[in-house]
């Protein structure tokens, strides 16, 4: 028990320094920024003092159990500021909490997989073909008959599923979190690879959200935070499931056909199609949590924590800066 805290304490040293050069770095940096804006100043010293809460932390006198919650809100900043600071301080939240097992469920009878099947392809068709012949700006109305669609054919699972998550919420926060933080190192590194070859920071995808969020903020948060991860898993992730029984072809079909989806209807380049990689990856993460818990809000989850993190990044890109 002694050596597993004190690896604890060694994860939380890390972050703190890891922040602290950071800072100094930044401080060299942009000197008379911070002189100038009395903001910055304020959220520099704020930012030096939760870095050393975090190596007060590291102190032998110290239970970590009893700083869980602040822990979590300081890691959550330095996520956002230093990811991989924000990381460190994750593993450490995760360690301290006590360890569930992931209920076991069994498929819900529902309607059939031709039914599913049927639905899926009416919102593909609604989302990728219906909008060139109609125009645009009926696209939200659109929106709207997919969600409908989708809740109605999988409302059994949905209310089943929905009752277990919120019971076992601490098991599956501990499962989803994990996975979330490996995947998002991995998309981070493709897409910088990515980037550094098409010479395009983000797919058109993505550049259209940031251009529509300058915009129609709450609409596109919406989007984003709600829509998106209930009418996608639903679609991509129920259906899919669904249609192959398999495991590996589940998780590979339903995750590659929702990064091609991500990017098929409005690339630009060639080099851009790279970015399918990206997308696919999350899609396999998805496809293998809802296939590992059998409950679709466990992979709701990761999709809304995925584009939460988007969105606060576009707010931080437009509104802070």
């Amino acid at each position: 028990m002694g050596d597993k805290m004190e690896k604890q304490k060694n994860k939380l040293f890390i972050s703190s320094i890891m922040m602290i050069v950071f800072l100094l770095y930044d401080l060299t940096k942009n000197i008379n920024e911070y002189l100038n804006n009395k903001f910055e100043l304020v959220i520099f010293i704020v930012l030096v003092i939760f870095s050393g809460y975090f190596m007060y932390l590291t102190s032998k006198k110290v239970d970590l159990k009893k700083h869980r919650v602040p822990v979590l809100i300081i890691s959550i900043v330095f996520f956002l500021i230093n990811i991989i600071s924000g990381v460190f301080g994750f593993l450490v939240c995760k360690d301290l909490r006590e360890k569930k097992e992931l209920p076991v469920l069994e498929d819900v009878k529902d309607y059939n997989k031709y039914i599913c099947l049927i639905g899926l392809i009416i919102s593909l068709v609604l989302l990728f073909y219906v909008p060139d012949l109609i125009g645009e700006k009926y696209r939200y109305f659109l929106y709207l008959i997919i969600f409908l669609l989708m809740t109605f054919i999988y409302r059994k699972r949905l209310f089943r599923d929905f009752k277990v998550f919120i019971k076992n919420f601490t098991a599956y926060n501990s499962f989803v979190l994990k996975l979330w933080g490996i995947s998002l190192l991995i998309t981070i590194v493709l897409s910088l690879i990515i980037s550094f070859i098409s010479h395009m920071p983000n797919a058109t995808n993505q550049t259209n959200l940031n251009e529509m969020f300058k915009k129609m903020p709450f609409y596109v948060a919406f989007l984003c935070m709600i829509y998106a991860p209930i009418s996608e898993e639903l679609m991509f992730r129920a259906t899919f499931k669904k249609l192959f029984k398999n495991k590996y072809l589940f998780i590979i079909i339903s995750g590659v056909l929702f990064g091609i989806a991500h990017v098929i209807d409005d690339y630009k380049t060639y080099y851009e199609l790279l970015y399918i990689l990206v997308y696919s990856s999350l899609g396999i993460f998805l496809s293998y949590i809802y296939y590992k818990t059998n409950n679709i809000f466990a992979s709701m989850y990761f999709h809304f924590l995925q584009n939460t993190l988007s969105i606060i990044a576009m707010i931080f890109m437009f509104f802070v800066k």
